[in-house]
């Protein structure tokens, strides 16, 4: 058995402390990896999120995105291994090729019938196929000190200890910090920063302020109250303050009130449904998961008054802009 105080099996899982060392094994066969290691970059969200897929997929892939937790995590491997996940990417690569053309050849009417349906079908089987090949390794749980993992060979983990969850539990040394021999200190999560400084927040605020552009845009489509634009604004200002002040757990909420608000549109204006509400919703959904990144971001590196300041002034001003400028377009 491998004795370690920092990895653990927890029935067909692998915990492991976030600055653990696995062992010299290949996670997959259990056989000497004789120092071979493997980054792999690991990423986790509440499942729920996954409902959002029904809704919109940009959407669930910018809230995935702005809450997911990662953690990088070197593992043992044997060359064989490595060399069959070359081929399932290089496989999966030519699947989904395969049907890109024949969704191209589509055009053609007389294939039309049988190419589109045939070229969905494996651009699908593709992603889905490269996705499972590509991941050696899978997260279950991340949190701030501790990871869980799944596709670990069976034979490794029965060399692990079983996992105790006690072991979340530090002794305290006495006189530290003040703190007093009898007490005890739990590895609580705490909050990561979502994403780095400088260039990447940089980043967020050009497309943030090319999206509210074009949110700002749909808002000056015909058939909308004029209103509309001063809400989307005051909206964008009253978000930006509840992301400064409650970080990422401002976003989820936002969301779920652009798709009521969209709702509650149509029951009130008593119209359909149409492709524009959707349009409306969508963006603005999107808007909340970019300024939500930004918001936090910023909110790590400046003060409270001045994140708020960066991130309302670019909400609100490219929606007002966005609108302005339909606005006009419509009314030349």
């Amino acid at each position: 058995m491998y004795a370690s105080k920092n990895v653990w099996r927890d029935r067909n899982r692998l915990v492991m402390r976030r600055d653990a060392e696995l062992p010299d094994r290949c996670i997959k066969t259990n056989k000497p990896a004789n120092g071979k290691r493997f980054k792999v970059t690991l990423s986790w969200h509440h499942p729920a999120i996954y409902l959002l897929i029904f809704w919109n997929p940009i959407i669930y892939m910018g809230v995935a995105f702005s809450i997911c937790k990662k953690a990088n995590v070197y593992i043992g491997v044997k060359n064989e291994i490595l060399h069959k996940r070359k081929r399932a990417i290089w496989g999966s690569w030519v699947i989904g090729l395969t049907g890109v053309i024949l969704c191209f050849l589509a055009l053609l009417e007389q294939f039309a019938r049988v190419f589109i349906p045939l070229g969905s079908v494996l651009i699908l089987v593709g992603l889905i196929w490269g996705i499972s090949r590509v991941n050696l390794i899978r997260a279950s749980r991340i949190e701030d000190k501790y990871i869980w993992i799944r596709g670990v060979a069976d034979n490794y983990l029965a060399l692990l200890p079983e996992w105790n969850p006690e072991s979340r539990v530090e002794q305290v040394k006495p006189n530290v910090d003040g703190v007093s021999p009898n007490q005890i200190i739990v590895n609580m999560p705490t909050a990561q920063p979502l994403i780095p400084k400088t260039i990447k927040i940089w980043l967020l605020i050009g497309l943030g302020c090319l999206w509210a552009f074009l949110t700002g845009l749909f808002f000056a489509t015909p058939g909308l109250s004029s209103g509309v634009g001063f809400i989307g604004i005051l909206i964008a200002l009253v978000y930006s303050g509840a992301i400064c002040l409650w970080g990422r757990s401002a976003i989820w909420p936002a969301i779920a009130l652009a798709v009521v608000m969209t709702i509650a549109y149509v029951i009130v204006t008593e119209t359909d449904f149409s492709i524009i509400n959707y349009a409306i919703s969508t963006n603005i959904s999107i808007n909340f998961c970019i300024f939500g990144l930004l918001g936090v971001s910023l909110r790590e590196t400046m003060p409270l008054w001045r994140s708020w300041f960066i991130t309302a002034g670019t909400f609100g001003g490219a929606i007002g802009l966005g609108w302005l400028v339909g606005w006009i377009g419509l009314s030349v």
